[in-house]
């Protein structure tokens, strides 16, 4: 269990408590699978990282027009260790498997999830930028 509960919070980072939360809301036993069989067993095996893992799960689910799961699959590659150029790379073959439409979904849920995150940052930056400011005394 401890193996998978870190490789979920690996790819999850502070979401991960939250989202045990809603399968063992869903059952019981489906928190209990995620964590001991999927990221336990699957995710955790040796002889591929997870950084890899995380690219082949975004493959994956790049064609089949799920972007909820895209967008957790897309930042887990990334705090796995994948570049933005790998993940776009990734995204970008997408037609290759699955065709134009799905290449263009993907795109679109790549696209806008770069746009939030941008967004993000710069919403934070702004707010440290306020509180710096309101910190200082006057000259």
């Amino acid at each position: 269990m401890q193996d998978g509960a870190r490789t979920l919070e690996a790819v999850y980072g502070n979401v991960a408590p939250k989202l045990r939360a809603n399968f063992k809301n869903m059952h019981p036993l489906l928190e209990l699978i995620m964590v001991e069989h999927i990221y336990g067993r699957v995710l955790s095996r040796p002889l591929v990282g997870l950084r890899m893992r995380e690219l082949c799960t975004l493959s994956i689910l790049a064609g089949q027009n799920v972007p909820l799961q895209m967008v957790s699959h897309l930042r887990g590659s990334m705090r796995c260790g994948a570049t933005r150029e790998e993940t776009d790379t990734v995204v970008e073959q997408t037609g290759l498997s699955w065709g134009d439409e799905a290449l263009a979904q993907a795109r679109t849920v790549r696209d806008d999830t770069w746009a939030k995150e941008k967004r993000d940052k710069e919403k934070k930056a702004a707010a440290a930028a306020a509180a710096t400011s309101r910190r200082r005394p006057p000259a």
